[in-house]
Formats: C-alpha cells, structure tokens, sequence
C-alpha cells in the first residue's frame, strides 16, 4: 500500500518541482533582461485597494480596466532597474491554485513597446500573476519593492 501512495504522490511532487522550477526561470528571465538593459520602460497599472469588484481581478481585468485604475509608464533607470534586482535576487515564488485579486501590474516593454515580462501583485504583496502564473510571494515584500519602484506619487 506505500508503494502504492508512492506513486500516486510521484505525479503531483514532479509538477510541484517543475512548477517551481518554472517560477523561478520567469525571474531569472526578468533578471537577466534587466541585467543586459533590454527593458525600456515599464507599465504600471494600479487598481485603488478600496475599489470593490465583484469577481477577483485577473491580470486581464487589471490591463483592461476603466479608471478608477490607473496607468502609468516610467522610464527603466538605474536605480529601478537595482530596486527589481534586489527583490528578484531574495524573492521566492511559489505556484498557488489561489486566485489573486490583483491591485498591481508592472508591465515590462522592450525598446520596441513589446511586453517581455510581467509581474502582478494583490494589494498586500503576498499572492500575485508571474507571466501568466499565480504565485505566492515569499521573501522580501514585493509591495515595498513595487512602492519604492514607482516613487511616492502612485499609490
């Protein structure tokens, strides 16, 4: 009967490690993209946490909503560029089947205004959309990262 559960469990542990796997390459592609330069600017796109919606916000919503969200685009620089690699260096993420009422979106462009990556936070930080994934957050709080990002005028 071990053996048994064994096998059973064996599937869901590979998909688990794949999973995670696959979390940690989409960072590691937003690393290694900010670390060669390649991202011009960034879209972000913030839902006012009082805003009630009925249905969580998906990362498709928050891209498509009316004001009350907003929409900015700030020019990478250096020093936001540091502030993303930082977080990216200690952050984990985790796959989740939770789904995130999202309140946040940072949206990565090329030079050409072609989106590389994407990056979606619920209104604490914890839960959120990596490239199309729902994620957990551990490690630094990506809501600070996200505050100290786009300065104290978007919040």
């Amino acid at each position: 009967m071990k053996r048994m559960l064994k096998f059973l469990f064996l599937p869901f542990i590979l998909q688990m490690a794949y999973a995670q796997g696959l979390m940690n390459s989409d960072l590691a592609s937003l690393r290694k993209s900010l670390s060669e330069n390649t991202i011009f600017s960034v879209v972000v796109l913030r839902m006012p946490d009082d805003v009630l919606t009925r249905v969580d916000v998906t990362p498709q919503v928050l891209r498509q909503a009316d004001p009350p969200t907003r929409k900015y685009t700030l020019k990478m620089s250096d020093s936001r560029s540091e502030i993303l690699m930082q977080w990216i260096k200690q952050a984990r993420v985790t796959p989740t089947k939770r789904s995130p009422d999202l309140r946040w979106g940072l949206l990565f462009m090329d030079r050409d205004g072609k989106e590389v990556a994407s990056i979606f936070s619920d209104r604490f930080g914890q839960v959120g959309n990596v490239d199309g994934h729902n994620v957990e957050f551990s490690g630094p709080r990506l809501l600070d990262t996200i505050h100290a990002f786009v300065g104290p005028h978007i919040h």
